[in-house]
């Protein structure tokens, strides 16, 4: 399996080497322009919940990393959704909702945008009508606006 990870913090280089150090992680690239991670892995091996833990111990912030997007490169044909997330409190939220996208059959890519100064945001989502309907992802949407 492959995915890329959205961050909006720098991301060191030697975190590429302790990424590929753990069982499962065949590859990983880090882009610090983009603040991306690229990472193939083997998912009976480790999963990505695993992953973005190991990205947070091996952090050396003391503020809490912020996931603000992610790709899983699916092959098959993807439809776009954008869903429009109203009086996002921080970036910490945001982080919680993509971490729940990211656990989602079916969702595909995310992206954001993020703006520190405005509470209301959109997500850019691509998601494979097989796996998960637009209903779905309208109820989705309405429970991160509760």
């Amino acid at each position: 399996m492959e995915i890329t990870l959205k961050y909006d913090i720098y991301l060191d280089k030697e975190l590429e080497d302790y990424l590929f150090s753990l069982k499962g992680i065949s590859f990983v690239k880090i882009d610090t322009e983009k603040n991306e991670i690229n990472i193939k892995y083997n998912a009976d091996l480790i999963s990505i919940n695993i992953i973005l833990m190991e990205i947070n111990l091996f952090s050396k912030n003391v503020t809490y990393d912020c996931l603000i997007g992610f790709n899983k490169h699916s092959k098959n044909k993807l439809l776009d959704y954008e869903m429009k997330i109203n009086d996002s409190c921080c970036e910490l939220c945001l982080q919680d909702n993509l971490l729940k996208l990211l656990s989602t059959n079916g969702i595909d890519k995310v992206e954001t945008e993020l703006d520190y100064c405005n509470i209301n945001m959109k997500l850019f989502i691509k998601y494979d009508e097989n796996y998960i309907d637009k209903d779905i992802l309208k109820e989705i949407e309405l429970n991160f606006n509760k």
